[in-house]
């Protein structure tokens, strides 16, 4: 009787409702799939941003560099050593030695560096009119390394660039690429810019 009484218990229909804390609502799951849409669709612009961007870098063949800058400008730490030690007349000649090796010693690499990323260098501060400008003005009046690191250095440069609104970056102290990418730790400690990489080796017909 128990068992006729359940089944017929079973079989009667479920008031409207009833189940209703057990079974998600219809217009929360709806709602859930309206979020999941728009944050699919914030993520698609997102990442289209992104290789809009990646596409516009392909689309530029020239990169401007910065070489020739702390070379001119007494920008490197060894600038304030040799300061310290022989003032400004050796500094200056420090300056003059810098700047006549620059070809041989950084312009070459730099070239096939950007080269071989399909890209074509251009060096503003290397351009005839800067550089002779530059020769023409005294050492006092294009660094003052008695002021402190990331003001002395490249002074000129920072002034101009105060002039121009860039305020935040006058007083940013100089640190190579190397140094912060953390990369010069891959290279040997003997190594120089001029020097033809050891690891670097031609291979003869017969060793191929």
């Amino acid at each position: 009787m128990r068992g006729a009484v359940a089944a017929v218990a079973f079989e009667r229909p479920v008031p409207a409702g009833a189940m209703s804390g057990f079974l998600p609502r219809q217009e929360d799951g709806e709602s859930a799939a309206l979020r999941q849409k728009e944050e699919l669709s914030r993520r698609i612009k997102e990442q289209k941003v992104v290789v809009d961007e990646l596409s516009n870098l392909k689309k530029n063949r020239v990169v401007l560099t910065g070489i020739g800058a702390d070379e001119q400008l007494a920008g490197y730490s060894r600038h304030r050593v040799c300061f310290r030690k022989d003032g400004l007349e050796g500094l200056n000649k420090e300056l003059e030695m810098e700047l006549g090796r620059i070809s041989s010693r950084n312009l070459g690499r730099d070239d096939r560096i950007i080269g071989d990323h399909g890209k074509e260098a251009r060096f503003p501060f290397l351009d005839e009119d800067v550089v002779s400008f530059l020769n023409s003005l005294p050492v006092s009046e294009k660094a003052d390394l008695t002021l402190p690191r990331g003001i002395g250095e490249k002074l000129i440069l920072r002034l101009a660039a105060k002039e121009l609104g860039l305020t935040a970056s006058t007083v940013l102290p100089k640190r190579a690429v190397q140094f912060g990418s953390r990369i010069a730790k891959l290279e040997s400690n003997s190594e120089k810019a001029s020097d033809t990489c050891s690891r670097l080796k031609l291979l003869s017909v017969d060793e191929l």
